[in-house]
């Protein structure tokens, strides 16, 4: 079984449980922050300046490009068994991750199974299908200023 590691991104980072775990980090990273600048901890004050750029340039990099999104995985990986029966196949990669291939092997796509493991609403499992239409960006090229 092969997948787009992005539609997974996509779907994982727009759940709602990303979103409790997202807010949670806002507010340990923001009273850290606010408490090191009170007692003078410069860097340590700068290193938490930087945890939310770094967490929205891998966002970037799983959501876009070809990143592994195994650590989004992990939150559905009791279910990972149930996709992998339903779909007959004894083994589950990022099509990404593929090296090579015999030019007879056959491929099961397993996105849309493992989009819905995250049980996203209509417009985010819409969202995360529709990034297989376009080619992924090359890790290199990716805007990190956004």
């Amino acid at each position: 079984g092969v997948f787009d590691s992005r539609a997974v991104a996509i779907a994982a980072i727009r759940a709602p449980r990303t979103n409790a775990y997202l807010g949670a980090l806002h507010e340990h990273v923001g009273a850290a922050l606010e408490a090191a600048r009170t007692q003078g901890d410069e860097a340590t004050a700068a290193a938490l300046e930087r945890v939310g750029p770094a967490l929205q340039e891998r966002f970037h990099a799983q959501g876009f490009s070809t990143a592994p999104v195994d650590d989004h995985l992990e939150a559905v990986a009791d279910r990972l068994p149930a996709v992998a029966e339903a779909a007959g196949v004894d083994v589950i990669v990022s099509k990404w991750a593929l090296t090579w291939s015999a030019d007879d092997a056959t491929f099961v796509d397993v996105t849309a199974a493992l989009v819905d493991a995250f049980d996203p609403d209509d417009a985010t499992r819409a969202a995360a299908l529709s990034v297989r239409e376009h080619a992924p960006v090359p890790a290199g090229e990716l805007d990190h200023d956004h």
